[in-house]
């Protein structure tokens, strides 16, 4: 998730168990100026995530459910909008 100020990486809650809860893995702050462009590059290695911006903004995020099998990534989108330029999903297999 990124904000005006800053950046936050959450663990969705476990759609399969009533039990389980959303939780944020990690936050960082920076600055995010509303119409300015950013690059932003992710990447998701065993139970690691981590997320750096050109601006300078990093986070890294541990978590054993990180590991778990992917059927796919969302990115979600509030306001009004946004911009993708240049968007690509590269594996490493």
């Amino acid at each position: 998730m990124v904000s005006e100020t800053g950046v936050q990486v959450n663990l969705d809650k476990d759609k399969k168990n009533p039990a389980s809860k959303a939780m944020v893995l990690g936050k960082a702050e920076g600055k995010f100026e509303e119409g300015k462009t950013y690059t932003m590059t992710t990447e998701n290695v065993g139970d690691t995530v981590k997320v750096e911006f050109d601006n300078g903004v990093k986070l890294e995020a541990k978590n054993e459910k990180l590991t778990k099998p992917k059927t796919g990534y969302r990115l979600i989108i509030r306001g009004e909008g946004v911009l993708f330029d240049d968007f690509s999903i590269l594996s490493s297999k």
